[in-house]
């Protein structure tokens, strides 16, 4: 809905990402806030992933299965190293 638009452009540039990742999980859009963890807040992309599995494992469970999470499976990602660090939008 607009409304949701909104929020997630004040929070996106506001530099609230969690609330960004948290508006993409209450409406279901969970592929985008799994790359929005990735690029934005590294330390949630185990949390989202697996959310997102359990999503995608009411439709399709072969496909949810597919679902690699790079922390545990960094053989499947090679070149890709975890930030530890979030990195923050600033205002």
């Amino acid at each position: 809905s607009g409304r949701t638009n909104v929020a997630f452009v004040a929070n996106f540039v506001t530099g609230q990402v969690e609330e960004c990742i948290d508006i993409l999980l209450e409406t279901s859009r969970f592929s985008e806030a799994a790359f929005m963890a990735r690029t934005y807040l590294p330390s949630q992309i185990s949390t989202v992933v697996k959310l997102w599995k359990e999503q995608l494992g009411n439709v399709n469970e072969r496909v949810a299965a597919s679902l690699a999470d790079p922390e545990e499976y960094p053989n499947l990602f090679p070149g890709n190293t975890i930030v530890t660090t979030d990195r923050r939008i600033e205002p």
